[in-house]
């Protein structure tokens, strides 16, 4: 063994050079060990960004659930009470002779009627609200995310840009079609940007609609 070592320090040339190159073997696996370290805390942190992102984003579905069931229990509560006071009241007509209903009869029927319709006018009001902003914030967020990338992509291309001129004598056809690209990437900014306000001015008309729809149907039940 020490024969061996000896014949390798002779090679390497002295017992100088061996330390040198003992040094440099301990620097490079303390280089690799910090190295992999690095990688590991990376990815547990990038993990842990991702577990606290869906976390959010659980919290914020369970809460936007948890609003729509108090909205819909609410509209529910009202229907029902709604269907029991028209029939209660068609009872205590039915009981009674026409000349025995009275004007003030007549008014308390209508007084309470109109109260329960309005509330539940207000809170499918409420509803079509919430459907209209949902609907437009999921779309438009869409679109921002989108609009972001598009960005991100003519950010990184018009960096770019410097070093294709360089080499424009060498590689034109190259330079030509990152232009192209370019210029497609722009032209797609704009259409995305354009559209967001008009798909959230669309389903305002949808709900629009349906609000209509449940006034029709309304007025031809009464």
């Amino acid at each position: 063994m020490e024969k061996d070592i000896k014949v390798l320090e002779n090679e390497l040339g002295n017992k100088g050079t061996m330390e040198k190159a003992k040094e440099k073997a301990k620097n490079f696996m303390k280089n690799v060990k910090q190295k992999i370290k690095s990688q590991l805390e990376e990815k547990e942190n990038e993990e842990r960004k991702e577990i606290t992102m869906k976390k959010e984003e659980l919290e914020k579905k369970q809460n936007l659930m948890k609003k729509w069931e108090n909205v819909y229990g609410k509209a529910e509560i009202l229907w029902k009470k709604l269907n029991e006071s028209e029939e209660n009241w068609g009872k205590k007509f039915e009981e009674k002779e026409e000349k025995e209903i009275s004007e003030e009869m007549l008014e308390q029927y209508e007084k309470e009627i109109s109260k329960i319709s309005k509330e539940l006018g207000d809170d499918l009001e409420n509803i079509w609200t919430e459907c209209k902003i949902q609907k437009s914030e999921e779309k438009l967020n869409e679109m921002e995310m989108k609009k972001n990338r598009i960005e991100e992509k003519i950010k990184y291309l018009e960096e770019e840009k410097p070093k294709m001129e360089k080499y424009l004598a060498e590689k034109p056809n190259e330079i030509k079609e990152k232009q192209t690209e370019i210029g497609q990437l722009e032209s797609q900014l704009k259409q995305q940007t354009e559209k967001a306000p008009k798909l959230a001015q669309s389903f305002g008309e949808m709900l629009e609609e349906l609000k209509k729809h449940y006034e029709e149907k309304k007025k031809n039940e009464a």
